[in-house]
């Protein structure tokens, strides 16, 4: 089993994706992140839905992860947000290094 991941999630607005990833690496639940703005398409109360969100990446362990969603979730706006973990197979040794250190 992978000890880091990369935690994914998303909102509908830039202010909240930048709150939630400044809060989270403040609180030391993940050693960096980046915001992408995407185009989602997704199901949503029986309808398709079409929107812009931003999608927020972590680079964190899987220790500090379960933290992490719980606190993504008493933060987010949405009532059903993504919160998706992702384990990282393999990596440049010296990086995920500074993810355990950076968490310390």
């Amino acid at each position: 089993m992978s000890k880091y991941v990369i935690l994914v999630s998303t909102t509908n607005k830039k202010e909240e994706a930048e709150k939630i990833v400044n809060e989270c690496l403040k609180n030391k639940l993940a050693a960096c992140a980046q915001i992408f703005e995407i185009k989602s398409n997704y199901w949503w109360q029986g309808e398709i839905e079409n929107s812009v969100e931003y999608r927020f990446e972590f680079k964190t362990t899987k220790k500090k992860s379960k933290e992490l969603i719980k606190f993504i979730k008493s933060i987010h706006s949405y009532q059903v947000p993504e919160v998706i973990t992702i384990p990282i197979i393999n990596g440049e040794k010296n990086y995920l290094n500074w993810i355990e250190n950076s968490l310390k």
